[in-house]
């Protein structure tokens, strides 16, 4: 087993035993996702249950979020049917949609942090002398 199968094994959070079920699988094809907004990462690590393995990663140079990127793993082909490449297909999209959530949900959390510090400061001048009391604020 390749460094990089060990690695994809943890980031996916899988087990030694289900990975070789998944690469040995002669009855069915499968993939498994990983997902992680903060760092707007979505892959699919797809077998087709002969040996052939394919890291699909969601975004790539040419058509930014509107592709992705197929790395073949340990194999030289990798048979994908169509079913399971619009099921991933529709999971990147999903996690765009996700994606656009969590940041607005981020700016809001930004901008409300923002108003909090500037309310803060604004409550805890001193009308006398106009200066900022920091220890009065971190009463």
């Amino acid at each position: 087993m390749t460094k990089l199968e060990k690695d994809l094994i943890k980031k996916f959070g899988i087990t030694e035993d289900e990975y070789w079920c998944l690469r040995q699988n002669l009855r069915q094809t499968g993939y498994i996702t990983y997902k992680n907004l903060e760092e707007f990462k979505c892959l699919a690590w797809y077998f087709d249950g002969d040996e052939g393995m394919a890291l699909i990663k969601h975004c790539c140079n040419v058509h930014a979020v509107d592709g992705f990127t197929i790395q073949l793993i340990e194999c030289n082909y990798c048979d994908i049917d169509y079913d399971a490449m619009e099921s991933i297909i529709e999971e990147f999209k999903t996690f765009d949609h996700e994606y656009d959530k969590y940041m607005d949900e981020q700016e809001a959390l930004e901008e409300l942090k923002l108003n909090s510090d500037r309310y803060k400061k604004a409550l805890y001048m001193d009308d006398s002398d106009d200066e900022y009391h920091e220890e009065y604020a971190n009463m």
